[in-house]
């Protein structure tokens, strides 16, 4: 999750319409996998939703966690279709 902290660089922001949104024309769907055992869970999902939205980018559909702890089945086979 490191590499979604910076920003893009403005070497391939600086030719764009608003370079303060690089994303705006790109539309994104979050799935994360994780078990609630664990403090942080689905965090990573989380996190990159907020980035890719602050970057203009526009959701699809809600960020969606799926939970090893109670089977993921039930969370995955409606996301996917």
């Amino acid at each position: 999750v490191r590499y979604i902290k910076k920003p893009p660089p403005a070497t391939l922001t600086s030719s764009l319409p608003n370079p303060s949104s690089p994303l705006e024309h790109v539309a994104y769907a979050v799935l994360g996998l994780g078990d609630t055992n664990y403090d942080q869970f689905c965090e990573s999902a989380v996190l990159i939703d907020k980035k890719l939205n602050k970057w203009g980018a526009q959701r699809s559909m809600k960020v969606t966690c799926a939970d090893e702890g109670t089977g993921l089945e039930q969370t995955v086979e409606p996301w996917l279709e």
